[in-house]
């Protein structure tokens, strides 16, 4: 039996008009259209509108939403196949296709999961039944209330039917298919606004430079694409006598031709990257060895959309900075991919100083944006220990393998013989333990 829930329908606003509240789920709210939970019987267990909020102390502070327990799984044996992994959605339906104008162009929905699973997606039709894909992402952690949002404007002129994927389980990846699990909608409206109700946006020209730690994690995540890659967002820079004197970069190291063709790193922005008044994107890159032509990088817009990617750059053993042009379509993006054909396991890829402007080209001077020595904290070596005089600032120790060897206060660190980088207040200082 499909599942279903019809909720109290409103009129629809005029066409043209300025923002719509499609749903809150309030007591006594009404919403425009209906909603509808999957046509696929056993895929949802659970299908409530007008759940308690269980996580109110975040960006949604209300009291109620839509509440979905579901699972990509109706049988344990894998052999008895999975639904499809688009029948696991929830659909929001017009009486009329709604004309979409710059006043109503941008869909916000509040979404919140128990586990963090895969892709969320969003797709939209005009009446015809042709779903196309309007916005993707993932969400930043469990349990925690995010605003997924998409521009529906950019691929079509009016909506008739919304469709939202719970997850996107591509192929038949056993370790993909996910137990009984908990997912969370709210507050869905249309509006003018591009960036999400708790976007920060990015606008300096430094987009990542990996050497804050704390910076690079508040502005991207990684997922490990495969057990067999090693990966590091704070690895020790090895090669500073050339173009690159920083201390730290993003590191890559695994046979690329197997287990997957997608391989290296795909950067997800925590909020939007905006690169309007520049017109060119910089990347460092360099490898261990010499190998054929091998890398692509390619950025991914608001509406999940990959650009064309600039392919087959001859990496060398030496940092290069590589400069692509930024297309109109992806002038806002938050995601970008950087694929690397390396031919053995051996191979070491690096990445540093993603920096946009409007010079076509390559910088060829040392980083303006090193890490500057802070001359007023001493740092000593006696007897196998580091001395830090005058400061009380956290202090974070990595090895040349990029690995943190020491978190927290003490100004007396005893190390093993050999070179460290030492984090202080954002500030790096190379050490040498004899």
């Amino acid at each position: 039996m499909k599942k279903s829930t019809l909720l109290l329908a409103a009129l629809l606003l005029p066409m043209g008009v300025m923002a719509q509240t499609l749903a809150t789920f309030e007591e006594g709210s009404t919403t425009i259209g209906s909603i509808t939970g999957s046509k696929l019987e056993g895929n949802q267990q659970e299908f409530v509108i007008g759940a308690e909020n269980p996580v109110k102390d975040g960006l949604n502070t209300t009291d109620k939403c839509l509440y979905i327990q579901t699972n990509q799984v109706i049988d344990n044996d894998p052999q008895v196949g999975r639904p499809a992994w688009d029948s696991n959605a929830f659909y929001i339906t017009f009486d009329e296709p709604v004309e979409i104008t710059d006043d109503n162009r941008y869909l916000h929905i509040m979404h919140m999961k128990e586990s963090i699973l895969n892709n969320w997606l969003v797709y939209a039709e005009n009446g015809d039944g042709n779903y196309v894909e309007v916005a993707r992402g993932t969400a930043p952690q469990a349990m925690v209330w995010f605003d997924m949002v998409a521009d529906l404007k950019a691929v079509l002129s009016e909506v008739k039917s919304i469709r939202v994927n719970l997850d996107g389980n591509w192929g038949t990846i056993p370790d993909r298919y996910f137990a009984p699990t908990k997912f969370y909608y709210d507050e869905i409206v249309m509006n003018d606004q591009m960036f999400g109700r708790d976007a920060k946006v990015i606008t300096d020209n430094n987009i990542l430079d990996f050497e804050d730690e704390a910076l690079t994690t508040e502005r991207v995540r990684y997922t490990q694409q495969a057990p067999e890659y090693i990966n590091s967002l704070s690895w020790v820079n090895s090669e500073t006598a050339g173009v690159n004197s920083t201390f730290t970069c993003a590191y890559f190291k695994g046979n690329t031709v197997t287990p997957t063709w997608w391989h290296g790193f795909y950067f997800e922005f925590n909020s939007p990257v905006n690169t309007t008044g520049n017109k060119y994107m910089h990347v460092m890159m360099r490898k261990s060895v010499l190998e054929m032509p091998n890398v692509q990088i390619s950025l991914m817009n608001m509406n999940g959309a990959q650009s064309n990617p600039f392919v087959d750059m001859p990496i060398t053993t030496d940092w290069v900075d590589y400069v692509f042009e930024i297309p109109e379509s992806h002038e806002i993006f938050n995601g970008m991919y950087v694929k690397f054909n390396a031919q053995a396991p051996t191979t070491e890829c690096y990445i540093d100083e993603i920096f946009m402007d409007n010079n076509p080209n390559p910088r060829t001077l040392p980083s303006a944006v090193t890490a500057i020595e802070n001359e007023t904290v001493e740092l000593m070596v006696v007897d196998g220990c580091i001395s830090i005089c005058d400061t009380t600032a956290p202090i974070t120790v990595y090895n040349t393998m990029g690995q943190c060897v020491y978190k927290g206060l003490s100004p007396t660190i005893h190390l093993s013989k050999g070179l460290y980088v030492v984090v202080i207040a954002g500030v790096s200082h190379k050490v040498f333990v004899n």
